[in-house]
């Protein structure tokens, strides 16, 4: 069983909020049907609730469109209540940085935009690969950006009950993220080309 932690009290940025604490889960312009699934349960959403987050919105992109126990209505952008989770749910938006910028703390693919965005906003992240894609290097660059201590990765969906993984979050000061230029974002992937094994396994 999990033992969440408290990361709205562990978050910098608590000590500068007092309004209601929410998570922000984004697929981009994909799809990553195991990331929503594993976010879009009641166990999750328990997790959530114990750790101090009131809502979660999740931006499910090109997937499956997730399904509520007890909602009532289906459609491409709607909202209900889970574990006493407020939660919010659509499929694209012209942009995500309104919900981003709203974000206590951000859930994403490892998509080199989200990741991006999410640090160029100073947003402690944790990035979930997803392994089903081939010939990508977007394990490559979460792995190098989580070595520099930017943010946190997770090898799979299937890890975010880990009591490891919320004992790192609750632990983790991300280092500041102050280049955005996709220069250096390549220099990035360069560099973990040489220290991530093959298939992307963690060091």
């Amino acid at each position: 069983v999990c033992a969440p932690v408290c990361l709205c009290c562990s978050s910098p940025q608590s000590k500068q909020q007092s309004m209601i604490m929410s998570i922000f889960v984004t697929v981009g312009t994909t799809s990553f049907d195991r990331l929503v699934e594993a976010v879009c349960c009641e166990y999750f959403a328990r997790q959530a609730k114990d750790a101090g987050f009131e809502t979660i919105t999740v931006q499910y992109g090109r997937g499956a469109e997730p399904c509520f126990p007890g909602e009532e209505e289906e459609g491409e952008s709607s909202s209900v209540m889970m574990a006493g989770v407020q939660y919010n749910k659509y499929r694209f938006k012209s942009s995500l940085e309104e919900d981003m910028k709203a974000a206590s703390f951000i859930i994403s693919h490892a998509g080199a935009g989200s990741i991006m965005e999410g640090l160029s906003l100073e947003k402690r992240m944790l990035v979930v690969i997803n392994a089903d894609l081939m010939d990508n290097h977007q394990c490559e660059l979460a792995y190098a950006l989580q070595k520099r201590k930017h943010l946190i990765c997770s090898e799979s969906p299937e890890k975010l009950c880990s009591n490891d993984l919320w004992r790192d979050i609750q632990d983790f000061q991300p280092v500041k993220f102050q280049d955005i230029r996709w220069a250096y974002v390549a220099k990035t992937v360069d560099e973990a080309m040489n220290f991530v094994p093959r298939g992307c396994h963690m060091d």
